[in-house]
């Protein structure tokens, strides 16, 4: 594990000491090169890693559902147009307009945005707590149709 805490400190350091105009987005993408390199080495070492909280919500059945910094960063990698949208996707479990059954014993929470885009945050509850899986935008309400409707704001 030495080598491993050697390499992050240099690939870091690295990063953001080579120019003194290193700017937020050089820091931020460093930040995110360094979990992405404890998360592959904690599973390369089958070793827990410390996964930071960002935020939690509380689902309709009463249930806190935690963000981690790991998925948050799934999130905003793959929808990069959700970055500043942190707020409404916690708010989206608290607030759906609806929840649909997912395919694997996960939930969707569905919140209308606009006539046609919807904010979809995928979510799994287990025993005491539940977390964020992913999140995204969507115009397609036909396929969100075809899933069974397990809540709604409107009956």
């Amino acid at each position: 594990m030495l080598f491993a805490s050697t390499l992050i400190h240099h690939t870091f350091y690295a990063t953001v000491s080579n120019s003194y105009s290193s700017t937020l987005n050089e820091i931020l993408e460093s930040s995110q090169l360094i979990l992405s390199v404890r998360l592959k080495l904690a599973h390369y070492c089958n070793k827990p890693v410390t996964k930071t909280m960002i935020s939690t919500a509380i689902s309709k059945s009463g249930l806190t559902i935690r963000l981690p910094e790991e998925r948050w960063q799934h999130i905003i990698e793959g929808h990069p147009e959700l970055a500043d949208q942190q707020t409404n996707i916690l708010h989206t479990i608290e607030n759906p307009d609806r929840i649909l059954e997912g395919d694997r014993d996960e939930f969707l929470a569905v919140k209308q945005l606009n006539d046609h885009k919807y904010l979809v945050v995928i979510y799994k509850e287990l025993g005491k707590d539940g977390f964020i899986i992913t999140a995204y935008l969507t115009r397609r309400i036909n396929s969100l149709n075809k899933r069974k409707e397990l809540w709604s704001r409107h009956p």
